[in-house]
């Protein structure tokens, strides 16, 4: 079964970059590399970057760990549809909680003036539209890079391809500007790093 990568690079990204064609007939390789890129990036921050489709996609359910206080994080979204400060209870109403940042997407915090978040595993459901309108910049930069590294990887052809290591996979270089590209991406994916403490 082919595998559908979630949107951080496409092949013509990754052409443009090498200043390659990829025959057609790679395309399902390609896509298995961009979700390998993918899985790096996600693996690497601790986090997914998503892409809302306003075409095709729902809000969707997600669990939240209430703590007492009156903010919660929550995974960006384009849009905050509900709240509920208990799974099998009723949401709150709309304006018993602001949405953050206020002017600008996505949406990544939710703030109750009135109430708290009740402590309690997995006790806030928040209805939202996850995800962000466009890929950030830096992050389809990240994955086109990488892909572009293991498809130099899969060539492996010349005496002047060198490897680095970035977490616990390899990445292949053939010039100085792509080893420097690489360790714009190991920046790029520490900027984005989320801590779970």
């Amino acid at each position: 079964m082919p595998i559908t990568p979630k949107g951080y690079t496409d092949k013509d990204a990754v052409e443009a970059y090498m200043l390659i064609t990829i025959d057609s007939s790679f395309d399902t390789q390609v896509d298995e590399w961009i979700a390998a890129a993918e899985e790096i990036i996600d693996g690497e921050t601790n986090r997914e970057f998503q892409v809302f489709d306003t075409e095709t996609d729902e809000a969707t359910d997600r669990l939240y760990d209430g703590d007492g206080s009156q903010t919660l994080y929550i995974g960006p979204a384009t849009e905050v549809v509900s709240v509920k400060l208990d799974p099998d209870g009723a949401a709150i109403d709309a304006d018993q909680f602001f949405v953050y940042p206020a002017n600008t997407l996505p949406k990544t915090k939710i703030k109750l003036p009135y109430l708290t978040f009740p402590e309690g595993a997995q006790n806030i459901v928040v209805n939202a539209k996850y995800g962000a309108e466009t890929m950030k910049a830096e992050i389809k930069f990240a994955a086109t890079v990488l892909v572009a590294g293991i498809i130099n990887f899969a060539w492996n052809s010349g005496s002047n391809v060198r490897s680095m290591t970035m977490g616990r996979y390899s990445v292949t270089y053939k010039t100085d500007e792509q080893k420097e590209d690489l360790l714009k991406v190991q920046d790029i994916l520490d900027r984005n790093k989320r801590y779970t403490f």
